[in-house]
């Protein structure tokens, strides 16, 4: 059963929205300062906006190559929920939600194409819920978009979305498309991108904003310049807070130091 205060729109209170980690590969640094600040914060609900998990293995840029068989699925899965959901639920027993990703769901995308007798999505072990053990932990599961206040949803970004290279854009041109607000993740940029329209009392301020991520470039070999050692993405490392005040919604984000450390409400938070 969800949990109450995901049934609807949420007109009072304060949200954080995790960023995209695709653990294994995420910042160490940055995860254990994200988590020291919910502990901090004690928020009214986490929302994970997607792609927790990578699972590199089933992945479609690996099929037919060496990398279809150098991890585990089931290893990755328990990884998530040691290093990700464990140290949550130890500083947090409040609501959390999760938009399940288009990592996220590599090992059911790959079960339905190449054994599809397996059966029915949610109740097949490949499932990203039943994997990262959401009954386990309390984790609802968002659906692929969620209205998380009054005119405004939350989606990993990956349904209809077509990507822009400026942070906040590929959320507005979703948001003006469905005629609300939109929050997202899925392109590892972070920013808000606004739009006015109308006059008067029809005036009208459509948002689109972009949580960034939580990765350790380090670790992503795809992003690699060539035979280098450099690496390189428009992305902005960070997360979201959202205030919600009488069903109006403060986007806050939240820029990350590559140490990991960041700052909110005049104090410093780190690992």
């Amino acid at each position: 059963m969800i949990h109450p205060i995901f049934e609807r729109p949420i007109r009072n209170g304060t949200i954080v929205i995790t960023s995209d980690l695709q653990m294994p590969y995420e910042h160490n640094k940055m995860l254990a300062a994200h988590l020291n600040f919910i502990a901090h914060l004690q928020p009214d609900a986490v929302i994970n906006i997607g792609d927790l998990a990578d699972f590199p293995a089933p992945s479609r840029w690996n099929k037919g190559t060496r990398g279809e068989f150098e991890t585990n699925i089931w290893t990755d899965a328990d990884y998530v929920q040691k290093k990700y959901f464990g140290p949550l639920r130890r500083v947090y027993d409040g609501p959390v939600g999760m938009h399940i990703g288009n990592h996220d769901v590599r090992p059911l995308t790959y079960a339905q194409k190449y054994a599809p007798a397996l059966g029915h999505p949610t109740d097949n072990p490949y499932y990203a819920g039943n994997m990262l053990g959401f009954d386990r932990w309390g984790v609802d599961d968002l659906g692929n978009f969620h209205a998380i206040a009054p005119d405004w949803l939350t989606t990993h970004g990956h349904h209809g979305m077509a990507l822009r290279q400026v942070s906040g854009a590929t959320a507005l041109a979703a948001a003006k498309k469905l005629g609300h607000s939109i929050i997202c993740g899925h392109t590892h940029r972070m920013g808000v991108a606004m739009e006015t329209t109308g006059a008067g009392r029809s005036r009208r301020t459509t948002m689109g904003v972009e949580v960034g991520h939580m990765m350790h470039h380090d670790r992503a070999d795809y992003l690699r310049m060539g035979d280098t050692n450099y690496r390189y993405a428009n992305w902005q490392p960070g997360f979201v807070v959202l205030e919600i005040v009488d069903s109006t919604v403060q986007p806050i984000v939240v820029p990350m130091r590559r140490n990991g450390t960041f700052n909110y409400a005049g104090k410093l938070f780190s690992a």
